[in-house]
Order: structure tokens, then sequence, then C-alpha cells
């Protein structure tokens, strides 16, 4: 896996799709390969968004890397074990803190079909290649946690109205709610409303309840 044939296969569909020049965003990987495009075909790109990315791969990343392979290797067939060993990167110190939102992305990312380990460690050796050189296009940086309620929502939102996946969505809202307390009635109200148009009663009384509970102690 190269960032160079990632980016060919971008300005392959840019120009397939007949557009002139693209607003590109990139996450993590995403946000590297943006760059690489944004380096070989600057013709292509009108502007950059990169969030949770990096300019280049300086030794300290590097090294960061290479103990994740190991941690990948020793774990090979054990995706649960493997998570618990990178915790400590993977959590903001207040994330890592708080032992029931740990819990629930656990669950989710665990749910979710897992990137294969011979990938995963490809994906890594790519990262290490990523090197840094001047971009000619406006970009702009943004952080960002993959596992913030913030960044939980969207993909919520994206599930909700799937009768096969509406669940999970739903656990995705109560992961919001748990980060975002001010927002945690409108969530639950949200979650109640998911339940009843799939007709689940049971579940829609049971998280109205709760939205009413959360209103009364916030003063809603």
């Amino acid at each position: 896996m190269r960032f160079q044939t990632m980016a060919d296969d971008i300005a392959e569909l840019i120009t397939t799709l007949g557009l002139e020049r693209a607003a590109i965003m990139g996450f993590s990987l995403g946000g590297a390969t943006a760059q690489e495009l944004a380096l070989v075909r600057p013709e292509l790109v009108r502007s950059l968004v990169l969030l949770s990315t990096w300019a280049r791969s300086d030794g300290y990343f590097i090294a960061q890397m290479n103990n994740w392979q190991a941690i990948r290797r020793a774990h090979w067939e054990d995706e649960a074990s493997f998570l618990l060993s990178l915790e400590a990167w993977l959590f903001s110190p207040a994330t890592f803190a708080n032992e029931e939102l740990r819990r629930s992305i656990y669950t989710m990312w665990l749910e979710e079909e897992t990137q294969q380990s011979e990938g995963w460690i490809r994906q890594t050796e790519a990262d290490i290649a990523h090197l840094y050189a001047e971009l000619t296009v406006p970009y702009a940086p943004y952080g960002g946690n993959p596992f913030s309620p913030h960044d939980r929502r969207p993909k919520a939102l994206a599930l909700i109205g799937d009768r096969e996946r509406w669940p999970r969505g739903c656990e995705y809202l109560r992961v919001a709610a748990r980060g975002l307390p001010a927002q945690a009635t409108g969530l639950y109200i949200q979650i109640a409303q998911t339940h009843e148009s799939f007709g689940d009663s049971a579940g829609m009384w049971a998280n109205y309840q709760r939205a009413m509970q959360i209103g009364r102690h916030i003063g809603a």
C-alpha cells in the first residue's frame, strides 16, 4: 500500500466524474492521502480539509508505528486484546477515566467489521512512508477524535433510518449523550423516536423516560 497509489485512485475518480477541481476532505490516513493528491496533482484540488492527520512521519511517529505493529503481531487473532493494548494511545485522559464510555466504544468497535491484521500492518507501513512537502492549495487542518461524542453523531444519523442497523445507531447516540450532557435530553428523545418508528414500544417508552429523567436533572 502506497500513498501515491491511493492518490492516483482519487485522481482517476475525480477525472471519471468530470469534476474540474474538487474540495477534498480526509481523516487520518485519508488526510495523508489527500495531502499526497494535492502534491502530485494540484490542478485537481481546489482545497483541503484535514482531520486528525499528520504532515510527515518523523522519528517519534515511526517508532510509535513500529510499536503498534509489534502489538498487532502479538495479538494477531484477538481483536479485543489488541484494542486493550492500545487504549493508552487511543483515548484521551478524560475518555480513559470514563469506564462506561470506554466499554461502549469497545462494544461498538468489536461489532463492526474490523480490518484484517495483514491489512492493518500494510496500512501502518504506508503511514510510516508519508513524508511532508510544501502544499500549494488552501488547506484547513482540524483535530478530532473518532470516538468523540461530536464525531459519533453523524454516523448515528446515517444508521437510525436503516431497518437492519438502527439499534447500532441508537447506541452511537447514547455514547454522544454521555459525552454531551447538555444535549442528552434531545438525543434520548431522538433514540425514543427511532424505537417508535421501528415498532418497538417498550424501547420507545424506556428512552422517553430516560429523557425526562435527564431533563429534570439538568433543569431542562
